[in-house]
């Protein structure tokens, strides 16, 4: 069976995790190539050179732009931005890419690494732990009261 997206796609990249596609892809495109190959980030070089970084928000975390996501994925030296106020997101180098193909083999480096450590790695790499704060008391809904 093949898909409509799949002219689209120019290279897959970091065992299947990363597709290299092309910017004239459709969204419902991406969305279904993200249903049925599940990778991780779509990659596109845009017409002025920087490029698009689209996760796949069901096999990564949704809380991108708060901060707690693993920006050691994407190489080092460059500015990112993102789409204020959109429905999806989407991670921009801000400045174009002269050399991709060395970013997209970084990023691809990081990627793979990523993808293959332990929880162990994890816990024990981290930088800073954050304590959890636990509530000592419920909090009670009150209704409201119905006067007639």
């Amino acid at each position: 069976m093949t898909y409509t997206y799949e002219p689209f796609v120019m290279r897959r990249l970091g065992d299947d995790k990363i597709f290299l596609v092309s910017p004239r892809m459709s969204f419902e495109q991406f969305i279904d190539c993200f249903h049925f190959e599940r990778p991780w980030f779509m990659l596109s070089v845009l017409d002025d050179g920087r490029l698009a970084i689209t996760p796949n928000i069901s096999a990564l975390p949704l809380n991108l732009h708060q901060g707690f996501f693993p920006l050691d994925l994407f190489p080092s030296g460059w500015e990112y931005v993102t789409v204020k106020d959109e429905t999806y997101p989407v991670i921009i180098t801000a400045h174009p890419v002269l050399n991709y193909e060395e970013w997209i083999k970084s990023f691809e480096r990081n990627v793979q690494l990523f993808a293959k450590e332990t929880l162990a790695e994890f816990v024990l790499g981290s930088r800073e732990l954050l304590p959890i704060q636990m509530e000592t008391q419920y909090q009670t809904a009150s209704r409201p009261s119905v006067t007639t």
